[in-house]
């Protein structure tokens, strides 16, 4: 059995996924290049929030409510690159550190742009340099494990999805309470829910991986 390097999702069977990975590879978008198109997607959503912290009135609200799209178009991005590479037949030797590297970038960017963008809460900038960070070493936690000969665990409750999930939930609330009360404390709580549940899943993954080398 090949080790499990990508994460198991059922969406990519969708045929209407497929369909845009055959129209990006006939297009000549190659699954390198739709990679590094996700962190763009990442540093517009970033730069959406960061902005959103220095305008009012309904620019900051639209700001908002724009980064769940970026976020959203970040995942296609995660989800196609692969799919172009199968479709395609566009595999590369680089193709895993494409398929990850950028996602550090991106997760980063979008958590110090979080950060920057919460203004009800002086601990909001630090708050989202820590939350990046820990995203960060949840990924390291799960390359870990194949690294030292274990299996890549893709759980959670906090992988990317989830916290993708957690962050565009944030960014409406936030979106909401700029509209009517002008203030973002759905970001840093959204940021502290990411931070809590990193750490839980980077121990969950390290009680599994060293339950596994111990086993054999």
């Amino acid at each position: 059995m090949q080790p499990v390097t990508r994460r198991p999702m059922g969406l990519r069977e969708h045929g209407w996924l497929r369909s845009i990975a055959r129209g990006a590879a006939s297009l000549g978008l190659t699954p390198n290049a739709v990679s590094i198109l996700g962190i763009l997607f990442s540093i517009a959503g970033s730069v959406c929030l960061i902005a959103s912290a220095r305008v009012t009135g309904q620019l900051a609200v639209v700001l908002l409510l724009l980064v769940p799209v970026m976020v959203g178009l970040r995942g296609l991005c995660n989800l196609v690159d692969g799919l172009i590479a199968v479709e395609g037949g566009m595999r590369t030797k680089s193709g895993e550190v494409f398929n990850d590297f950028p996602d550090r970038i991106s997760d980063l960017v979008l958590y110090i742009g979080a950060g920057y963008g919460a203004i009800s809460s002086s601990i909001s900038i630090p708050l989202g340099w820590s939350v990046g960070a820990l995203a960060v070493l949840t990924a390291y936690t799960r390359l870990l494990g194949g690294a030292v000969g274990a299996t890549q665990y893709f759980t959670g409750p906090m992988a990317k999805p989830h916290r993708m999930a957690v962050l565009s939930a944030g960014c409406l609330s936030a979106a909401i309470e700029r509209a009517t009360n002008g203030t973002t404390w759905s970001l840093v709580v959204a940021m502290v829910i990411i931070a809590l549940g990193c750490l839980i899943t980077i121990a969950i993954r390290l009680k599994k991986i060293i339950r596994e080398l111990e086993a054999n």
